[in-house]
């Protein structure tokens, strides 16, 4: 058997596999965090290469059509046991409150281990150890703590977070961060993951053009290592969250930063953040909806509106808005 083993800031995940390739599926978004084997780790994955995989699994049916890289799957409940089935493709078994989860993965299937399943994975193990995923950029403040940025796909989450970064800030991640407590208070980190950048973007923030590929569609996938050229980013270590950002849509007029009311904040934030499985929130989409309002009781929420030149967004517009260090 190959493995992996990784530093989750603080929670030990080993992957093991029959072969090298697949114990390795997670480097594209966890090999900074890469560490020697550890006897005990606090969780693990292991992944078994099959030529005919079992059958659908039965229960109740949470999710049921096309995943973001467009590969058809269901998520099926029975009692404790969640299976995420990709048919022809993978089946991942996943018990709530075990260390444990295990993944059938058929022959010529490996490309998709990168996709959903492997934040799914991650989800279904770190939610157990406290920890909730959230969709947002993190980014790290001179200060030492890091604030947390709010939108849904495709209104300007990543120009945003890229251009702060520019100018200040640095960036653990644009798109998923990991939310902790400790002794009652937040702490944020960001996973280093790929960045899939549009063609908008690049046109908005034309220093990041010596870093791409010539283009072939309307976005391309840029790894996070080939930013630090052009931008500031940061460790992904955990840190206090300074504040919470939500985006707002584009001003006209120019950048703009406010405090906002936090019941407001708590709708949009739930509306991108919660999945909301047939019958209403299962347990751990009651466990994220206490960890945001939690979030959003403890630390300043702001609402941000980009003007027409993003390259131009500074921290200290929000610094000024209310952004303290924790």
């Amino acid at each position: 058997m190959a493995a992996r083993h990784y530093d989750l800031n603080g929670v030990t995940l080993a992957v093991a596999a029959d072969r090298p390739e697949a114990a390795g599926f997670l480097d594209f978004v966890l090999s900074p965090l890469a560490i020697d084997p550890t006897e005990k780790p606090d969780c693990r994955i292991a992944i078994e290469t099959r030529g005919t995989l079992p059958p659908a699994a039965r229960g109740l049916l949470q999710f049921e059509g096309a995943l973001p890289e467009s590969l058809p799957a269901q998520l099926v409940r029975d009692g404790d046991l969640r299976t995420l089935d990709a048919p022809g493709h993978y089946q991942a078994e996943s018990l709530r409150g075990s260390d444990f989860v295990r993944v059938l993965v058929a022959p010529g299937s490996d490309r998709w281990l990168t996709g959903t399943l492997a934040f799914w994975l991650l989800d279904e193990l770190l939610v157990g150890k406290g920890r909730i995923f959230l969709h947002a950029a993190c980014l790290a403040r001179p200060a030492g703590d890091a604030i947390l940025i709010f939108a849904a796909s495709g209104t300007g989450k990543t120009t945003t977070a890229l251009a702060l970064a520019r100018n200040g800030y640095g960036l653990m991640g644009d798109d998923v961060a990991l939310l902790e407590f400790r002794d009652g208070r937040p702490w944020v980190w960001g996973l280093p993951r790929p960045i899939n950048l549009h063609r908008r973007t690049a046109a908005m923030l034309s220093w990041i053009d010596p870093i791409l590929r010539p283009w072939r569609g309307e976005e391309q996938s840029v790894p996070f290592d080939k930013l630090a050229t052009c931008i500031d980013r940061a460790a992904a270590k955990a840190r206090p969250c300074g504040a919470m950002v939500m985006l707002q849509p584009p001003n006209p007029e120019g950048h703009r930063a406010a405090p906002m009311a936090r019941t407001e904040a708590m709708v949009q934030a739930a509306a991108d953040n919660l999945r909301v499985a047939p019958g209403g929130l299962d347990e751990d989409g009651e466990l994220a909806f206490d960890a945001l309002a939690r979030l959003i009781a403890a630390v300043p929420v702001l609402q941000l509106e980009v003007g027409p030149d993003p390259d131009s967004l500074r921290p200290d517009i929000l610094e000024s808005a209310g952004v303290t260090a924790r």
